[in-house]
């Protein structure tokens, strides 16, 4: 006879998350690291159980600067490519 699986402590966590003093926001899809400007930003995580246990973690995300480049594709009409 197979023992029935013991309940999870885990089985109502919540997963929260946040950029440096922005409110907590739960399990936000959209949030990511595209679209940030350059800077130093503080993530945190923040994991709760549903029965009083929290755990977080933070890192430090430094996104610098770069040069744009930009690319100019070239106009047959212009002579600058030949044959066609």
């Amino acid at each position: 006879m197979q023992r029935p699986p013991k309940p999870s402590r885990w089985k109502h966590r919540a997963y929260e998350w946040r950029i440096d003093d922005s409110p907590w926001v739960e399990r936000d899809p959209g949030r990511g690291l595209c679209g940030q400007l350059p800077g130093s930003y503080v993530y945190t995580l923040r994991v709760s159980d549903g029965v009083g246990g929290v755990v977080s973690e933070s890192f430090t995300l430094t996104i610098e600067s770069v040069k744009e480049i930009v690319l100019w594709a070239a106009d047959h009409r212009d002579g600058d490519v030949e044959g066609g």
